[in-house]
């Protein structure tokens, strides 16, 4: 009874059990026995009491080992049940993983072959190739000199832009960028997204990397006195910008003019060409003499290692780079650009860029031009266009 703890019977009248009744009998009568032979048979049943205590003693024991093993055996029954329950479960999470990642290797594969092949080619090694003279890499500078506006640079291993990453409103600032540009809706619809860099937030520094830079150049305008204002607001903006991992685009610069990116995280393979170019080989290959933006970008993302060799012979000149983190790429105005992004995150700053050459105003025409046969607004641009032939 003690052992069955709070949730065993208890008895308060002891004299009511059936085997203490029976001892104080026998006890009564060992005291009132009249004789020996009465005695005798007192101790007769005696024994025979303890004998039957012990036998239902005995009793107890095999039954309560019954019952234990029979309570462990539904134990064990309910934690086999569990853990089948538990394994079931696993296994259909199991399932459910591996159908899970089937589908998504399906959707990369189906995604793999809607690529169109220009973003396949390896065009690294096409730059390479002795026997294929036009497609170049860009202009790599190591140190801050002067520079030929005209053409794409790439500035490696600074010790500007290492002093840039340095700055304390420069890393937290685009630290923070970095962290959410993924979830913004821009994103997710285009690939790409963009911010403005605010003052006090890291400007001031990032517009004395990029003068620091290419604000050696004589030909470049200067916003503060070569444009009008609303150009001046162009040029003075420094935009963060961030890029889905899996980007592969052929678009203009924007607004068709000189950009500027600096690369704080990922990489980008670049693949450029003047507009003025691509039209001139899409014409050759297609015979079509009025092309829209999207025929020249379509052209030029469809190319195939039967084509290519074709159109970098009629672009004459196409240029291409790998940028790496913290690393600098310029491209001038009228160009199309071509990008492959690679890593994580991918994501920078850039500033739009204006500079008084030829070149810069026939690439610029050449852009116009496309814009006006795609049906695209063009009042902008003739302005920007304005602007750099009155600055010369």
């Amino acid at each position: 009874m003690k052992n069955a703890g709070v949730d065993g019977q208890v008895v308060t009248m002891v004299e009511n059990l059936l085997g203490y009744s029976n001892m104080q009998a026998l006890l009564q009568r060992i005291k009132t026995a009249p004789t020996v032979n009465e005695l005798e048979k007192v101790k007769v049943e005696w024994e025979k009491s303890i004998k039957m205590a012990k036998e239902f003693k005995d009793s107890l024991v095999k039954t309560a080992g019954r019952l234990k093993r029979h309570l462990t055996n539904i134990q064990k029954d309910a934690q086999r049940k569990v853990a089948s329950q538990r394994n079931m479960e696993l296994r259909r999470a199991e399932k459910t993983a591996q159908e899970a990642a089937k589908a998504a290797a399906e959707k990369v594969k189906e995604l793999q072959a809607r690529i169109p092949p220009g973003y396949k080619l390896t065009w690294e090694k096409i730059a390479e190739d002795d026997n294929v003279s036009t497609v170049m890499k860009f202009t790599q500078k190591t140190k801050v000199d002067e520079y030929d506006a005209d053409v794409p640079l790439i500035f490696k291993c600074l010790a500007e832009i290492a002093k840039w990453r340095e700055d304390l409103k420069v890393q937290m600032t685009l630290g923070l960028f970095g962290g959410t540009y993924k979830k913004r809706e821009e994103l997710k619809k285009s690939s790409r997204c963009q911010h403005p860099m605010y003052a006090n937030e890291g400007k001031e520094s990032t517009q004395v990397l990029f003068d620091q830079v290419l604000g050696s150049n004589q030909k470049m305008v200067k916003p503060a006195s070569d444009v009008k204002e609303q150009w001046a607001a162009v040029l003075q903006t420094v935009w963060m910008y961030g890029e889905d991992p899996s980007l592969k685009d052929v678009s203009m610069t924007p607004n068709g003019l000189a950009m500027v990116k600096a690369l704080a995280m990922g990489e980008v393979l670049w693949v450029i060409v003047s507009v003025s170019n691509a039209i001139s080989a899409c014409r050759a290959m297609k015979g079509i003499d009025v092309l829209t933006i999207e025929e020249v970008k379509k052209h030029f993302e469809e190319l195939t290692e039967d084509t290519v060799k074709d159109f970098v012979q009629h672009a004459q000149q196409v240029y291409v780079t790998k940028q790496a983190a913290n690393e600098i790429v310029y491209v001038p105005a009228g160009f199309m650009c071509m990008e492959i992004a690679c890593g994580t995150l991918v994501y920078g700053v850039r500033k739009t860029l204006m500079y008084r050459t030829e070149a810069h105003v026939a690439n610029y025409e050449s852009s116009i031009g496309l814009y006006k046969a795609s049906s695209k607004g063009t009042t902008k641009m003739e302005q920007a266009l304005e602007a750099m032939k009155a600055a010369e």
